[in-house]
């Protein structure tokens, strides 16, 4: 109800000419609402209280388990064909194997967008968990999980579990500091879980079990929460800012990674239906979604064989900007198909 009415102001202003609002998530686990609670499903996520509570249309492009390293390829498969007003990124927690700089690429190149939507970062927070028995973090656990013994003989409302929580990102390489730095650089609005709720957690006001399912996926208060940062931040937005033209993305400040910079050209991702079509012969591989909404070909048996056919369409290049000197006037590579 509180978000519902926070939300009227907005909704006021909204030109008349204009549809809902809309609004589109790209994100993992979090955002797929895949550890919300069990039988509420999607509709208690983050992104469907806000679009709620905005009156917007939803478009939800979240895979759980994924990271920027998919999505840096294949954001543009992941959003509305006709664009969103604003985009949720959502990856704090799902820092993958191509490392900060994966996610610098993925937000340079929404940034690159035309239209330009808004973009809010979403940053989420892995809350510590200390042995009972000696008081201290234990790196790289995560409570109520069914991998880690330790977990299950934790109390996560205690006092104890309260103080060992630490504003220093110790969770995951410091990947949720890293994130923080992307959007000061340029200039992107970022809600933190961590910046709203570390200080009452400490103090004993909030109790970790009640807004967290595990160490890194909130329930649905949890959620709740998010939305409300979410909201919270498009309430405080200096309209004429908003209102202002967007950067061009040959204006795009340098990349604060030696790596963050996407030179590799327009990416095409297919998936289910899209991804059976290019199949030219199969044998022991079938299409599922796991169960988790990721449709895909995986091999039944040993042995299995898969040919696809994709199409022959060469890759455009695009030169680095001057501003960056380590890479300016390096040639292009030859063209791929």
């Amino acid at each position: 109800h509180g978000l519902r009415g926070a939300a009227r102001p907005a909704d006021q202003q909204r030109q008349p000419h204009r549809g809902p609002v809309s609004l589109a998530v790209l994100g993992g686990s979090i955002s797929a609402g895949s550890t919300v609670s069990a039988g509420r499903g999607k509709g208690w996520t983050y992104h469907s209280k806000l679009a709620h509570a905005l009156g917007a249309t939803l478009h939800d492009g979240s895979l759980p388990a994924t990271g920027p390293a998919y999505f840096e390829h294949c954001f543009r498969s992941q959003l509305p064909r006709h664009g969103a007003d604003l985009v949720l990124v959502e990856f704090s927690v799902n820092i993958d194997i191509q490392g900060v700089a994966g996610f610098e690429r993925l937000l340079r190149g929404l940034l690159a967008l035309r239209p330009a939507p808004a973009i809010i970062v979403v940053s989420s927070h892995v809350w510590l968990m200390a042995d009972p028995a000696s008081g201290r973090v234990v790196q790289g656990a995560c409570w109520n999980h069914p991998v880690t013994e330790l977990s299950s003989r934790v109390d996560m409302a205690s006092s104890l579990q309260a103080r060992a929580q630490r504003w220093k990102d110790a969770a995951h390489r410091g990947d949720e500091d890293a994130v923080a730095a992307l959007c000061r650089h340029y200039g992107v609005p970022l809600v933190s879980a961590r910046a709203a709720l570390l200080d009452g957690v400490r103090r004993g006001a909030l109790r970790i079990p009640g807004f967290m399912r595990d160490c890194k996926h909130p329930n649905a208060q949890g959620h709740t929460y998010l939305a409300q940062l979410a909201l919270g931040r498009i309430l405080a937005a200096d309209r004429a800012a908003c209102a202002a033209a967007p950067l061009p993305a040959a204006l795009l400040p340098p990349p604060l990674h030696e790596n963050g910079l996407d030179d590799w050209g327009d990416s095409q991702c297919v998936r289910g239906a899209e991804l059976e079509a290019l199949v030219a012969a199969s044998e022991g591989f079938q299409m599922t979604d796991e169960g988790r909404g990721k449709p895909g070909l995986v091999a039944t048996r040993p042995g299995a064989r898969l040919s696809l056919c994709v199409p022959s369409v060469p890759r455009r290049w695009r030169p680095f900007p001057t501003a960056h000197p380590r890479r300016a006037g390096r040639p292009p590579p030859p063209l791929t198909t």
